[in-house]
């Protein structure tokens, strides 16, 4: 107690107050900018996610493909083939032309999508990138395309599209107007490569 009666203040409490209206709408104001800033970039990384992967997987479906070649010694075939606006890659494992649910398949579907040699702005340099004097773009095509793999694990040309010797490319893109890139690329040695770029930058090997 203190004098006249009075408590003294216990000692480390000090006056306590909120944030003042004021205070609030910097802070909120804060965010707002912040926000401005990192959501485009957070959009963006993940439409290069999604690219990226939807690449990826289109390669995988083509490498199982060249591995059921090898591991039944016998001609293989990947389809790529469209139904409506969705593409489907697989391996076709009964010879039949068709890909079936049975079959494995990659599906593309949702913010990515095959693209022509056109609509990609790149496309010219992509040769020059792997070395090679020409490809043969398979993406994007209204028909069915088909890759077909032999026992050693290499393109049979004369069962595939074109039946010449070639490169051949699936371009993947986004679905809106980004321009940012992927290349599926399989080598006549059936080694099968991505490859991107963005409408400002060189290719390069992804994978």
């Amino acid at each position: 107690m203190g004098q006249n009666g009075r408590k003294k203040p216990l000692r480390g409490m000090c006056d306590s107050r909120g944030f003042s209206m004021v205070e609030l709408v910097v802070v909120v104001a804060l965010i707002m900018i912040l926000s401005a800033f990192a959501v485009p970039q957070v959009m963006n990384n993940l439409r290069t996610y999604q690219l990226t992967s939807a690449a990826s997987q289109v390669a995988d479906a083509i490498k199982f493909t060249r591995s059921e070649a090898i591991r039944r010694n016998v001609n293989v075939n990947c389809l790529a083939s469209a139904s409506g606006s969705t593409w489907m890659v697989g391996t076709d494992s009964n010879g039949d032309g068709t890909l079936e649910t049975s079959e494995r398949h990659f599906q593309m579907t949702g913010m990515t999508q095959f693209l022509p040699s056109s609509d990609v702005a790149t496309a010219g340099s992509l040769p020059t990138a792997l070395n090679v004097p020409a490809v043969t773009v398979l993406s994007a095509s209204s028909s069915t395309q088909k890759i077909s793999f032999d026992p050693r694990g290499a393109v049979n040309f004369a069962g595939s599209a074109g039946g010449a010797t070639t490169v051949y490319v699936l371009y993947v893109g986004p679905t809106g107007t980004t321009q940012d890139y992927r290349a599926v690329v399989v080598m006549p040695s059936g080694q099968t490569q991505v490859w991107g770029t963005t409408g400002q930058s060189t290719w390069h090997q992804i994978s």
